[in-house]
């Protein structure tokens, strides 16, 4: 299968996701990030692996 084949499959299961409401809000995400490498650093929050 081809990279383009490969980034089309990602791409659908992704819109998927968040047509059903999967997802984590991009101000959330960022946050999380900004404390990486920080005294304040947490691990990725488990529910945005469901």
């Amino acid at each position: 299968m081809s990279d383009e084949e490969w980034t089309a499959i990602r791409d659908a299961r992704a819109d998927a996701d968040i047509a059903a409401g999967r997802g984590v809000p991009h101000e959330l995400v960022a946050e999380w990030a900004s404390r990486l490498g920080t005294p304040r650093e947490t691990p990725m929050p488990r529910e945005w692996l469901a």
